[in-house]
């Protein structure tokens, strides 16, 4: 979000980003989610701004196996998610 200008919620809501934001965009089970995640968005934020991570381009919870995935590199697994950087 950082880097591209956006605000968490912005990056959250764009197309294809996460699978359980889909048409009902304001339930409030879609708003709780997203509630939980902005600690861990600032969080990885903050750690990217200072270098500590690569600039991962890719994460999925770990429940799901995109087939994207096996096109990447993964760089971190930590809590339900994997992160991936471009090969």
């Amino acid at each position: 979000a950082k880097r591209s200008g956006l605000t968490p919620c912005q990056v959250i809501y764009q197309p294809a980003q996460f699978s359980w934001v889909g048409k009902k965009r304001e339930s409030a089970k879609a708003t709780e989610r997203i509630n939980e995640l902005i600690p861990d968005i600032y969080r990885y934020a903050d750690l990217w701004a200072n270098n500590k991570i690569p600039d991962v381009t890719h994460f999925h919870n770990k429940k799901v196996k995109p087939v994207w995935a096996k096109r990447l590199i993964k760089v971190h697994d930590t809590g339900h998610h994997k992160y991936y950087i471009m090969k």
